[in-house]
């Protein structure tokens, strides 16, 4: 039950109806015994400056920001870790006494779910797809575990800065980009392919960023941060190439836990928010949504 003592924070974001991170938090909250309450607040582009100012005057403790504002909150905030800055996206924010915090945990997220799946990113060639707030994030994760990367997009302008950007802050790694469209044609060893974009997330799930006419990368593993549905038509073609295939849950799981951390000083019970999240989808799924 919410009371006038109970902490609230929330996800920002347009549309977060669907989202699974209110089943997540609640459940962790709830296994840990806390009086606080996580909800979904949609907002629009235009209005996202009213909606933090908002929370913050409201007594909210924080909250996670979606797409499509990661980029966009920047400019609302008083505070900004150095990750944030560097990424120049955020996904996390603090409501604090004096002012509004802002980091970055989609970095940490996707570093955690890939050590989860063994794979280890130091020294490999990773492709990813798309350049917008999460390839910032994913970019930033693996240069700094040592990867070199090859960014593919179809808003070459958006690549070339992230690429400058990032290349300046790990001038060791090698960062390069290229057209989403001649990705197919890259001619080099890639060990990881990494999808940013929102192609093939529900309700568009008959989208991919790769071509049906094309074969991906003789990689290990084929990473898609979309993670409804759980099989994503780029999964299915890598499936059929014979390749293994894993959806982004882990990263969303692991992200919110590290936001989680960031808001109550806690450990969160990640196992909990794992099976939280795996149970909402499926209420999802059956009751017709997304």
């Amino acid at each position: 039950m919410v009371t006038g003592a109970t902490a609230l924070v929330g996800i920002l974001g347009n549309p977060v109806a669907h989202s699974l991170s209110p089943a997540m938090h609640n459940a962790a909250f709830q296994a840990l015994r806390m009086d606080w309450m996580y909800v979904p607040l949609p907002v629009e582009t235009g209005r996202l400056g009213d909606g933090i100012r908002g929370m913050h005057s409201l007594g909210f403790r924080g909250a996670n920001v979606t797409v499509p504002h990661k980029e966009n909150a920047l400019q609302f905030l008083d505070e900004i870790s150095v990750q944030a800055r560097q990424i120049g996206a955020v996904n996390t924010i603090t409501f604090q006494d004096n002012g509004i915090a802002g980091d970055n945990t989609d970095w940490l997220g996707i570093l955690e779910d890939l050590k989860d799946k063994g794979f280890d990113t130091s020294g490999r060639k990773i492709m990813i797809l798309g350049s917008g707030g999460s390839a910032r994030a994913v970019v930033y994760a693996l240069l700094s575990t040592g990867s070199d990367l090859i960014v593919c997009s179809r808003n070459q302008r958006a690549a070339r800065v992230l690429v400058e950007d990032l290349h300046t802050l790990f001038p060791d790694r090698s960062i390069d980009s290229t057209s989403l469209v001649t990705a197919a044609h890259v001619d080099s060893r890639v060990d990881l392919v990494v999808n940013t974009t929102p192609l093939g997330m529900s309700p568009g799930t008959d989208t991919s960023p790769w071509p049906d006419e094309e074969r991906l990368p003789r990689c290990e593993l084929v990473y898609d941060l979309v993670y409804n549905p759980p099989v994503t038509r780029l999964m299915k073609q890598a499936q059929d190439q014979g390749l293994t295939a894993s959806n982004g849950l882990g990263m969303l799981v692991h992200q919110a836990a590290a936001s989680f951390r960031i808001w109550t000083g806690i450990e969160p019970p990640v196992e909990v928010m794992m099976t939280a999240a795996k149970v909402a989808y499926e209420q999802i799924a059956a009751n017709g949504g997304p």
